[in-house]
């Protein structure tokens, strides 16, 4: 891979949610430069269609409001955002590596989607269930993971020297 080719990141319904959650501050802030990479075409985001539907209602949380739904729900329009549909081929594939790995169905149409679009990386926070995959399937599997650096005022004038983001600041 040349060293300046944008990489293709899968992404589960775990990052999106991220982006919204209040109690995952940390991992918002890592997802949030990852998408202004994307948006930047520095990097692609690969998610399957399914994930739309899936966003709606978080493992072992409530339901999403409507704001929250509405906000995420516009995270998909983004054109740095591929969207693949479960077509007949992914759900075949997905059966098998339920059956392969033991893992549940949702989990294995996100696996098999990234496969069909050959992302180079799947990126998950839910590495109890992908980080056992690491090195028996064909794709790199991680935590997401943000390889840029922050910008810093070059000038000791500017307004916003000395100023540094606090983390979930937009």
């Amino acid at each position: 891979m040349e060293i300046n080719q944008p990489i293709s990141r899968y992404w589960d319904s775990c990052n999106f949610l991220s982006l919204i959650a209040e109690d995952e501050v940390a991992r918002a802030d890592i997802c949030q430069h990852i998408l202004e990479d994307a948006e930047a075409h520095k990097t692609s985001i690969i998610t399957s269609a399914f994930t739309i539907a899936e966003v709606i209602h978080p493992k072992g949380k409530s339901m999403l409001t409507v704001k929250q739904e509405s906000i995420i729900a516009n995270f998909f329009l983004h054109e740095y955002v591929l969207v693949h549909d479960v077509t007949r081929a992914v759900a075949e594939d997905a059966r098998k590596l339920s059956r392969e790995h033991s893992l549940r169905p949702a989990d294995a149409i996100h696996l098999a989607t990234a496969l069909r679009a050959d992302a180079a990386v799947f990126e998950s926070w839910n590495i109890n269930c992908f980080g056992k995959l690491s090195g028996k399937v064909p794709i790199d599997i991680r935590i997401p993971t943000w390889e840029g650096n922050l910008k810093m005022p070059l000038k000791a004038d500017s307004e916003d020297w000395g100023k540094l983001p606090k983390m979930g600041e937009e």
